[in-house]
């Protein structure tokens, strides 16, 4: 094999190596970088709590209003916690969360029922 060809075949192996290696790389970061988003939102643990309702509010979304209502907890800590909206609002009734506690650190409250 002549050596010009040669150095030609070694070029282009050369080329499709780097190649390969960037696109490894980039599935990688692309891997990592979708990663660090959906990490934050696996929940760590569930518990229920009880609290007292003191507001209904909403959060405005593309299909209508999402019902929201503000608790007050035992432990004076105010939360938002979701609400069907099918579910009358009842100001100043004792109400039982779930309490999910996410990866990220920070918790999310929804609502199971009325306490009686």
């Amino acid at each position: 094999m002549k050596k010009e060809t040669k150095e030609k075949l070694d070029k282009l192996a050369r080329k499709d190596k780097i190649k390969n290696i960037g696109v490894f790389i980039f599935v990688v970061l692309f891997f990592v970088g979708f990663m660090v988003v959906l990490i934050p939102f696996f929940t760590v643990d569930s518990t229920k709590i009880e609290g007292t309702v003191f507001q209904l509010t909403a959060v405005p979304t593309d299909e209508g209003n999402l019902p929201i209502i503000m608790v007050k907890l035992k432990d004076g800590e105010i939360v938002r916690a979701h609400i069907p909206s099918n579910t009358p609002f009842k100001k100043d009734a004792k109400v039982e969360l779930n309490k999910s506690e996410k990866v990220g650190g920070f918790s999310t409250y929804k609502f199971i029922r009325y306490v009686e």
